[in-house]
C-alpha cells in the first residue's frame, strides 16, 4: 500500500471516478481507504464532480482539432442570436422612445 500525499493523476482519478465505492477506488489504486475517502468527501464538498455546462452553440461549431481551427456555422449563429439576451432601455425613458418597426 502506497503512503504519502496523493498525486495529480490520483486525484484525476478519484474525480472522474465518483460514482465508484470508496474501496474500489483505494484497491485500484493501492491506498488506504481512509485517504481516499477524504478525497472524495473534499472533492463532494467542493462539487468537483459536478462538469462545465458547455453551450449549445459550443456543440454547434464545426471544428478540425488538427488544424486547430474552429468555424461558427449558420446553426450556431442562429442559436447564439436566440440566446443573447435584448438591451433594455432605462425606465425612465420608457415613456419617450418610440419604435417604429418593433420585432
Amino acid at each position: 500500500m502506497r503512503k504519502g500525499p496523493l498525486s495529480n493523476q490520483e486525484k484525476e482519478h478519484i474525480k472522474n471516478n465518483l460514482e465508484m465505492d470508496v474501496k474500489e477506488l483505494a484497491v485500484s489504486m493501492d491506498r488506504s481507504t481512509k485517504i481516499v475517502d477524504n478525497y472524495v468527501a473534499k472533492c463532494l464538498k467542493e462539487k468537483h464532480y459536478i462538469k462545465p455546462k458547455t453551450s449549445d452553440v459550443a456543440n454547434l461549431m464545426a471544428r478540425s482539432p488538427e488544424r486547430g481551427v474552429v468555424v461558427m456555422t449558420e446553426a450556431a449563429s442562429m442559436k447564439s442570436d436566440e440566446q443573447r439576451k435584448k438591451p433594455q432601455a432605462p425606465r425612465r425613458y420608457t415613456n419617450i422612445i418610440h419604435q417604429i418597426k418593433g420585432d
